[in-house]
């Protein structure tokens, strides 16, 4: 048998790991903004944003627990982002339980820039019953929620005056991890002509949703962390998902480094043996 393989010799180890957290750590910090393939329905989600006017009205759902946050929550800070800068109307509200906690986390910095509850954005709260839930709501906004997620009566709210259905919003936009989701927002929005649907999911979702974007019955579609990182890159900004998407690179390309650089070694070490 064979000798066993020197740990000194090569890469150490310790250098591996230390390289390794450098190098995820620092486009963290530091977003680099590499070049992504933006897809054709994350653009096209991108316009039907862009093509909202200031004072449009948008129904917001937020279908995900905190384990599909961190798939998905840098794709809803984007587009939350876009609606604010664009002074649209942002009405949110949850079809599960664990989602009722994320409108909040994205409307407070921007109460503290000057936009105000109420007036430019106001969170529904939760909602039970999954699609069955989604069906009362999407008909009868003020009915299904007659207090908001502060406990005041939603009609006292200016953002609400003249709200009584999803009809009389511009886009829906549904952003789920699973259920509810795609399927049962496209089922109930059969009724309402004229609203635009745009959805956010996980990755393992798109395939269920690109039926739909086929058919036109839903207008864009963003999936997954490359899915807000392409659409921070139509932006023009670096956001979260940019870093993320660019720690994941660098962290590929250092694998791939670490591999070429330790087949170096080991041949160079076999050949001095010879």
């Amino acid at each position: 048998m064979g000798a066993a393989p020197d740990n000194n010799k090569g890469i150490s180890r310790r250098f591996a790991y230390l390289l390794t957290v450098a190098v995820i750590l620092l486009p963290l910090i530091f977003p680099v903004g590499m070049p992504v393939s933006v897809t054709p329905w994350v653009e096209k989600a991108f316009q039907e944003v862009e093509s909202l006017q200031p004072g449009d009205k948008v129904l917001v759902s937020f279908d995900y627990s905190p384990q599909g946050a961190a798939e998905i929550q840098p794709a809803a800070e984007a587009i939350f982002r876009h609606l604010m800068e664009k002074d649209i109307q942002v009405i949110t509200v949850a079809f599960l339980a664990e989602g009722n906690r994320f409108p909040g986390i994205l409307m407070a910095p921007w109460e503290e820039k000057g936009k105000v509850y109420g007036e430019d954005f106001i969170h529904l709260g939760f909602v039970s019953g999954f699609e069955t839930g989604v069906a009362a709501l999407l008909a009868d906004i003020p009915g299904t929620c007659p207090v908001d997620s502060r406990n005041q009566s939603v009609t006292s709210y200016p953002i609400m005056e003249g709200v009584n259905s999803v009809q009389d919003c511009a886009m829906f936009l549904g952003i789920s991890g699973g259920t509810p989701g795609p399927q049962e927002y496209v089922r109930q929005m059969a009724r309402f002509e004229g609203v635009k649907i745009v959805t956010v999911v996980v990755s393992a979702l798109v395939p269920t949703v690109e039926p739909y974007l086929a058919s036109g019955q839903v207008a864009g579609l963003v999936g997954g962390l490359k899915g807000a990182a392409e659409y921070e890159s139509v932006m023009g900004y670096a956001g979260k998902a940019t870093a993320n998407m660019d720690a994941q690179s660098f962290a590929h390309l250092l694998v791939i480094g670490l591999i070429i650089a330790g087949n170096i070694s080991l041949f160079a070490t076999q050949k001095r043996e010879r």
